[in-house]
């Protein structure tokens, strides 16, 4: 799991002009989205689709629109339990969040494998 104090982030309406400019040396491969208006996350994209989207000049639209779904899982939940997650709704990461709702940071399928 990434700490969310180490999570890298996106903002919704950032492009993906504006995110490479700022991010150039990307070394994550799945980023979170967060919606700035109210602190909460709204999605994540997957570097590639990014840099797809830069490579055939599509670089201005925002990340919110090529991102997507992202769900939470509580933080409490069994390793076993995170990778049944993964396999039946064929996701590739989650956020997880402590009983009282802050965000603790993310998973993704490599962690648990």
């Amino acid at each position: 799991m990434t700490p969310s104090k180490g999570l890298m982030t996106g903002a919704n309406d950032m492009t993906i002009s504006q995110f490479y400019q700022q991010h150039a040396a990307l070394p994550y491969s799945r980023i979170p989205i967060l919606n700035e208006t109210d602190n909460s996350f709204s999605g994540f994209v997957h570097k590639d689709q990014t840099l797809a989207h830069e490579v055939n000049h599509r670089d201005e639209l925002s990340l919110a629109e090529i991102s997507g779904e992202l769900h939470s899982l509580p933080l409490a939940i069994a390793l076993p339990d995170f990778f049944e997650y993964f396999v039946q709704y064929r996701e590739i990461i989650a956020l997880v969040e402590a009983k009282d709702g802050p965000v603790q940071g993310k998973v993704t399928i490599k962690d648990i494998i």
